[in-house]
């Protein structure tokens, strides 16, 4: 089976993807089924480069407030037996900080192409581990 999925979907502070699909283990297409997709973990150093001017301390303020909210999601679904995408806890080097090459060089916010790649191959490790399909 291949399964193959394409997004380019910018995101604001606080909102979340969802990984969802015409099966009912991909939520059949109900948004309130869907599988929560966690995503790359932040680079305290680099946070928002090229796109907000922010001091050290600010970028890792910044980053602990994402972490703390990501982290959250990844509790919650934990407890209440919710199925997660973690591409969070795979996207950490080896200090716990965001690794560079999953996030975009123009923002580092967002995933560089290799970032994308690591994605969808999180996504489809994840399918399968979990057996959803």
């Amino acid at each position: 089976m291949v399964v193959s999925f394409e997004c380019y979907c910018p995101t604001h502070w606080g909102q979340t993807l969802f990984v969802t699909g015409s099966v009912p283990e991909l939520g059949g297409w109900n948004v309130e089924e869907a599988l929560p997709l966690e995503c790359i973990a932040p680079n305290k150093w680099k946070y928002g480069e090229g796109t907000v001017t922010l001091n050290p301390e600010q970028k890792s303020q910044w980053v602990t407030e994402r972490v703390a909210y990501i982290k959250n999601h990844m509790e919650y679904a934990k407890t209440h037996g919710i199925p997660l995408i973690d591409v969070f806890d795979k996207s950490v080097d080896k200090n716990g900080d965001g690794n560079l090459i999953y996030l975009n060089a123009a923002d580092y916010i967002h995933p560089s192409p290799s970032g994308v790649v690591f994605i969808s191959q999180i996504i489809a490790d994840s399918i399968f581990q979990q057996k959803i399909f």
